[in-house]
């Protein structure tokens, strides 16, 4: 998201709080009792950011998809980059159309590789509950 990105310390590994006096716990540091699947998460995240510039500083624009008030939709440009980001944020899979503009773009999601075409300024998309999907446009 636009801005300068705060981690709360232990969010990246897992760690839960409450309330008085469990709201300040020490940092976890044995990582046999953190989970590190999140940890690679964030881990990954940062990389996406400090690799690509529009990710720090560009343009920004959310799209609204009309029949899934849960879904997170943005785009982020620059001069050189387009992404698309999506979150979902229900317990269901979500099969999504974003629409995107121009057609015959070829998008790339950035976690998994895998390339999908648009032929109709249409991006079809399914997400898996509480999913996400980083896409980058590629020209090819």
């Amino acid at each position: 998201f636009q801005g300068a990105p705060c981690i709360y310390y232990g969010d990246e590994i897992g760690m839960d709080g409450g309330y008085d006096p469990d709201n300040r716990k020490c940092m976890e540091w044995d990582s046999q009792n953190q989970n590190q699947e999140l940890f690679e998460y964030y881990r990954w995240t940062i990389s996406l950011r400090k690799s690509h510039p529009a990710f720090r500083s560009s343009g920004f624009k959310a799209l609204e998809i009309p029949g899934y008030p849960k879904l997170l939709v943005y785009e982020r440009w620059d001069k050189q980059s387009r992404f698309i980001i999506v979150l979902n944020n229900e317990d269901v899979m979500a099969e999504v159309i974003i629409p995107v503009t121009g057609a015959d773009t070829i998008w790339v999601n950035l976690k998994t590789q895998k390339r999908t075409e648009t032929s109709t300024s249409q991006l079809h998309l399914n997400l898996p509950e509480f999913g996400y999907a980083v896409l980058q446009a590629v020209n090819d």
